[in-house]
């Protein structure tokens, strides 16, 4: 068996809901006691897979990229039927550590009639540090080619990022929505043990204001560094130039969500390949593209020769290998 991907971070079980009112119109607000409440009604309720690593692993499966998953999960896994939903992908393996006395990561998510968002995330069983190393859970560079160290519990964030750079491991690094939870130092010892850092540029402006730095002096502590843009496309920052990417143009916009997961997904079957980052940037922007096309981060599905087509009418001959 060849060299894989590693993917690090949570799988979720998303609890998506529909408000018909404005949640603003519902929350009681006392500035002057610094109080706060809120109590709604939602009309409806879906459950939906997501997690940085199972959103990742999922675009990383329709790219026939063999990847393996590293987190931890509880007794839901199961129920819900994601181990079933992952299990589905021949290209999907799962290095789990599995608690019966607690649950997965949970996010409820409430949507309003003005596309405002209550959210509450609960890290469940990620919340608890593995007391095995990566190297006892079967992991090296002998059979890693690329890892992506993805939002999870920023302590095992932490150790992950120190045990990747112990045994060679080429790593990404995506603090994404747990960013507030570094410390200065520790957000610059994992920026120098990665090759790459990608974040949005709300979540690099964070990066930036906790280490005290700016973008110039980050850039002499990693080879690379990816900031997302949204419908701006995407930059790519080196000590000595910058690359523009476009974004690809979606057939229809229904929802955003995991279209940043989808992104990383690209780049890391590009790096996976040998292939340069400019173009595992490309191949993120047209990922990116079919992950709004429907409602959830893990409910399209899309052929090689879907992603080929789309990626030349943009950009380049494909050179990825399928």
């Amino acid at each position: 068996m060849g060299k894989h991907i590693l993917v690090h971070g949570s799988l979720a079980i998303d609890y998506i809901m529909d408000f018909k009112n404005n949640l603003y119109k519902n929350a009681f607000i006392d500035n002057d006691k610094q109080s706060f409440s809120m109590a709604i009604m939602p009309s409806t309720k879906k459950m939906q897979y997501g997690g940085t690593a199972g959103n990742i692993a999922h675009n990383l499966g329709q790219l026939k990229a063999p990847c393996e998953i590293l987190t931890s999960v509880g007794v839901d896994f199961e129920s819900t039927k994601y181990k079933e939903k992952l299990a589905s992908y021949d290209t999907i393996t799962l290095n789990l550590i599995k608690h019966e006395d607690g649950f997965c990561a949970n996010c409820y998510i409430v949507n309003d009639i003005k596309k405002q968002q209550l959210i509450v995330y609960h890290g469940g069983v990620t919340q608890r540090i593995p007391n095995e190393n990566l190297k006892g859970r079967g992991i090296s560079g002998e059979n890693i080619s690329w890892a992506i160290n993805s939002p999870e519990n920023p302590l095992q964030m932490i150790r992950v990022s120190q045990e990747l750079d112990q045994l060679g491991i080429n790593c990404i690094l995506d603090t994404g929505q747990v960013t507030p939870a570094f410390s200065r130092d520790d957000l610059i010892n994992m920026i120098k043990k990665s090759k790459i850092m990608i974040s949005n540029e709300n979540e690099f402006k964070m990066i930036s204001d906790i280490v005290k730095l700016g973008l110039d002096d980050i850039k002499q502590l990693i080879e690379t560094i990816i900031i997302t843009k949204g419908e701006n496309g995407s930059c790519i920052y080196s000590k000595n130039k910058e690359i523009d990417i476009p974004i690809v143009e979606a057939n229809q916009v229904l929802d955003p969500t995991g279209a940043g997961d989808g992104y990383r997904a690209g780049l890391l079957g590009a790096l996976h390949q040998d292939l340069p980052v400019e173009y595992g940037c490309k191949l993120g922007a047209t990922m990116a593209s079919f992950v709004v096309e429907t409602i959830g981060a893990q409910t399209h599905q899309v052929s090689l020769a879907q992603i080929k087509q789309r990626f030349e009418e943009k950009f380049e001959a494909f050179k990825y290998v399928f």
